[in-house]
């Protein structure tokens, strides 16, 4: 079906096996699959993702259910070649490190995103949509909902 081009690892004749353009097909160890859990556990700390939460995010990175997600963390399957890709550019990691550990692990060490800075990013991306007058009225709101949102953090502290 597939052309076999390269073999990265062969243990209890159950290898991994890669297609031409680098898709990782099968990773039929259990071991392995918990390996990748850890590393996408390790991401998710990194980017400031907390326990609770992690899944729902990532499921909505990637467009899937629950149950799919829950099994990446579990150990119990690895992600399709698609959702990979959309976790390495949620992540800003390299594919290579995502599915087998190897390499490096960061694009760029300095670009990890938070989960706000990639909120913050979304809301931007809404507000550019607004026509002038929509873009003004919900910028001034918006800021003068921070500075009273500002002024009553200042006042619980002070008390």
């Amino acid at each position: 079906m597939h052309e076999i081009v390269q073999l990265l690892a062969v243990e209890c004749q159950q290898p991994i096996v890669v297609m031409k353009r680098g898709i990782i097909l099968n990773m039929a160890k259990t071991e392995e699959k918990i390996a990748f859990s850890k590393r996408l556990a390790e991401l998710c700390e990194e980017k400031g993702l907390k326990d609770r939460g992690r899944q729902t995010a990532l499921r909505k990175v990637c467009g899937l259910k629950q149950q799919s997600v829950n099994k990446w963390f579990n150990g119990e399957a690895v992600p399709e070649y698609e959702n990979s890709v959309a976790l390495c550019k949620y992540f800003n990691c390299h594919y290579e490190w995502l599915m087998t550990g190897r390499g490096e692990k960061y694009m760029e060490p300095t670009a990890i995103k938070t989960e706000r800075d990639i909120e913050t990013e979304e809301f931007v991306e809404v507000l550019r949509k607004l026509p002038n007058d929509d873009f003004r009225q919900v910028t001034s709101t918006g800021q003068n909902l921070a500075v009273y949102l500002i002024s009553k953090k200042h006042e619980n502290n002070g008390n």
